[in-house]
């Protein structure tokens, strides 16, 4: 099931708590910059969320990268003509 987010993962799921889920997103910022090193003292319900945070975070990045590089490269392109 996808969420707004996109990362399939809920707020509401059992065992979740709103507050934690702040921090995982904020964590997992930090992690996608490469600001932090992936932390090794989370449970394996938190790296999991974790992962999929920071995966969909890399994943957006990536894919507006290629799109701003095809645009750009489009209307380059079209100029030329």
């Amino acid at each position: 099931m996808k969420t707004r987010d996109g990362t399939g993962l809920r707020a509401d799921a059992p065992g979740t708590d709103p507050a934690a889920l702040l921090d995982v997103d904020r964590l997992a910022r930090l992690v996608a910059n490469g600001e932090v090193c992936w932390p090794d003292d989370v449970s394996p319900q938190t790296a999991r969320l974790l992962a999929a945070r920071v995966n969909t975070l890399r994943r957006d990045r990536l894919v507006s990268l290629i799109a701003k590089t095809l645009a750009k490269d489009l209307l380059s392109t079209k100029m030329e003509k």
